[in-house]
């Protein structure tokens, strides 16, 4: 499927068909291994994480499902991404919590601390390796909507981001 360049259509797997190895021939080999459809929902996220290959997979995966992703290097670079962008830019924030400069509890404080509206009600959702209670409620009280675990699964993160969402 080719999309015209700058239009930012979405789409999200909707069907992997099981193909057994002697059901192959010319006529299925060209049928597409998976249909997309368009994502109607997210469009783009700001993710703040200072580590090169978890924000490329987490990057490629979520372009994967048509979701457009911008990168902070640490959480001064999310706020100021963030403060410095037009209204409805970002769909949601998607926080590293141990990253230079300022982590992603400090991060979310100041995005919440904005003197502007959207400052208040953009979901804010820790990635984070600390899978304990009290991280989770750290967050909380930093502001931020949820908390996912690492290592995560690229459908749970769109679950939990439509969720804050509607």
């Amino acid at each position: 499927m080719i999309s015209e360049e700058k239009r930012r259509e979405k789409y999200l797997i909707d069907d992997v068909p099981f193909i057994r190895e002697q059901e192959v021939s010319e006529t299925t080999a060209e049928i597409p291994f998976f249909k997309l459809r368009p994502s109607r929902i997210i469009k783009t996220l700001l993710i703040a994480e200072d580590n090169d290959l978890n924000y490329e997979i987490l990057e490629e995966q979520l372009e994967m499902y048509g979701i457009h992703c911008v990168r902070a290097v640490n959480g001064k670079e999310c706020v100021q991404l963030f403060e410095g962008a037009p209204s409805g830019t970002y769909d949601a924030i998607l926080m590293d919590m141990q990253m230079p400069v300022m982590n992603g509890l400090d991060a979310a404080r100041a995005i919440r601390a904005l003197p502007f509206p959207e400052a208040k009600q953009i979901p804010v959702i820790a990635l984070t390796a600390n899978a304990y209670l009290e991280d989770a409620q750290k967050c909380k009280e930093a502001g931020m909507n949820d908390h996912i675990s690492k290592p995560v699964q690229i459908e749970q993160i769109i679950r939990t981001v439509e969720k804050w969402m509607k």
